[in-house]
Formats: C-alpha cells, structure tokens, sequence
C-alpha cells in the first residue's frame, strides 16, 4: 500500500499546587464536558474555515441530530464542491474532479471538527485541562495540555452561554499551531439543514473502508510489546487492498483525543523511517518476514516512531 494510501485512510488531536488550581482545573473539565454534550445534542451550522499544511480552506458546516443519531455536513466553498457526510458512525466523502467516492464504516474520529473524551477522568494522567475567559471576547478558552511527548496541545474556544465550538488550534511539540478551525456565521438551531447525501454520493463504485466487522486484536499477525502511556485499541480489521488484493491488516489506538494507526502489509517498496505530512507523522520498518509496519497519526513523531519499535510479529500459532 503505497504511504499516500496510509495518509489518506488516516485522514478523515500537572501537579496542582492549590486549591485555586483545583477549581480551575474542574471549571475546565466541566467546560469540555458541556462541550462534548453540545456535540451529542445541538443542532447549529457555521462557515468553517479549516488552515492546515499551510492552506486554508472554507467550509459550509452542518451539525444535527436525529433520532438519536448524528449528522455533520461539510461542503467545499472554494469551488472544489468536495463533500463530507457523517451519518451517525458512517462517513462518505465525495471527490467530483476524479469522481471518487469513498465510504469510512469506522471512521477514526467522532466528530469533523473536535473529539472529546466520554470520561475525561480516565485520561488526567496525559493530560491537564486549563481555562480562562477570552479577555476580548464574552468566551471562553480552555488549554488542554499534554503531560509527555506522545501527543500534541490543543486550545479550543466556546461560546459562553451555549458552549458552541468557535476555534480549535493544535500546537505541535514547538508550540507551533499546525492546525486550525475558525467557525464564524454561526447558527445555532437554524431552521433549514439539508442534512442529506447529494445525488451524486449515490454513485456506484465506491471505495468501501473498514466495511467487514471489528475482529479480536488478538487475530493481529503483529503485537505492540509496548504501548504508549494512555492509548487503548480501539478497533483491529483487516482490509483488501484494490491494487494488489493483498490484505493490510489495521489496529487504532487512541487516548481520547489523539490517535494512532498501526498498518502491517505485505508489499514491498515502502520507504521505511520518518515521514511527515503537515500535522500528520508516519514511521515505517519492515519486519523479519518482509512486510512492513507503519505507524501513522497526527501525534508528534516521537510517539509513532517509539511504537513502530515497538512493533514485533506474532509468534506462529501453536497446533
């Protein structure tokens, strides 16, 4: 599976001192928790303009809920017409220029804009959560910052009485932002939201993704002898390659707010080591019996490296 095939799958991120530290950090916490229910439970739409790899790219943004289920809509509006649905757990993306269809059956992340964590609790060991009002604005900005070198910071701004998300920015290990999302125009619980695939999403030929069921990690023909502090599997399939028709087995992992892919394939070619592609690193060896594993995310290049070492084949299974 050639690396631009790995980017692409990946593509669709202490110690108190006082009680006045302890009170913030719980007004954090309680803040991403209101967030988290804002994305599980409102309605509203925004322009949304998504910088990333240096370019910036606008959005029309839809978020809804129906019968329970989630919905979440991106249109291109810079003249590509690329269009994003989420429909609960499903993700279609539809490319016109090359007429390409692609469905994720489980998508890595929850939401287009931001995930947070269920139990926010469980990931304070990786984590500590700051939060202030936004001195110009009737906001407010919550710092989630990182404990090791694993994964990057984030600072996510609210709006103060609804909790709506108005900017995310990731910072990597330099405290640089390599990645950004501004929402303005926004609309909570607007009247009108189309939120519904387009004619041209019911094309035939879609490239399926993830489509066969979640099977046990322990079916891997790989193991992790180490994980990384707080990233738990999420999901271990294996998938068919069009190219080849090999099969490129794929565990996720992820901490809440980050994740990593782990992909062990059968073809030969792929450079191995360190790349990168904006915000996203990726590390490749290949292993005693000639494949290769690559370790991709959008985590600093010190995680992925570290559990692609980590990375060893199974032992053959005993009669």
């Amino acid at each position: 599976m050639p690396n631009s095939f790995i980017l692409y799958l990946s593509l669709v991120v202490g110690i108190l001192v006082s009680s006045a530290g302890a009170a913030e950090e719980l007004s954090a916490t309680a803040l991403l928790e209101n967030l988290r229910r804002t994305m599980l439970e409102r309605n509203f739409k925004a322009t949304a303009h998504f910088f990333r790899d240096g370019t910036t790219t606008r959005m029309d943004y839809q978020h809804g809920i129906r019968a329970g289920k989630r919905f979440e809509r991106m249109l291109d509006l810079d003249g590509h017409a690329h269009e994003v649905l989420r429909h609960d757990n499903i993700v279609t993306c539809w490319l016109p220029q090359t007429q390409r269809l692609v469905i994720d059956h489980r998508p890595s992340t929850q939401s287009f804009l931001m995930t947070v964590p269920e139990r926010l609790s469980a990931i304070q060991a990786y984590y500590r959560f700051q939060a202030q009002p936004d001195p110009d604005q009737a906001n407010w900005i919550i710092d989630i910052i990182p404990e090791d070198a694993y994964r990057y910071a984030r600072k996510v701004w609210l709006t103060q009485d609804t909790y709506l998300p108005l900017k995310i920015e990731v910072y990597n290990e330099h405290n640089r932002v390599i990645e950004r999302v501004e929402l303005d125009h926004l609309q909570p619980n607007p009247q009108h939201m189309p939120l519904q695939a387009t004619p041209a999403q019911n094309a035939a030929g879609a490239r399926h993704i993830h489509q066969d069921p979640p099977q046990p990690v322990s079916q891997a023909q790989f193991v992790l002898t180490q994980t990384l502090p707080g990233y738990q599997p999420i999901l271990f399939t294996r998938m068919p390659l069009p190219e080849s028709g090999d099969t490129v087995e794929h565990l996720l992992l992820s901490d809440g707010f980050s994740s990593l892919s782990v992909y062990r394939e059968k073809h030969a070619g792929i450079k191995t080591g360190l790349t990168h592609s904006g915000s996203v690193n990726a590390y490749s060896k290949t292993l005693p019996d000639g494949s290769v594993v690559t370790v991709i995310g959008e985590v600093p290049a010190q995680a992925v490296r570290q559990l692609a070492e980590d990375t060893q084949l199974a032992a053959p299974a005993t009669p």
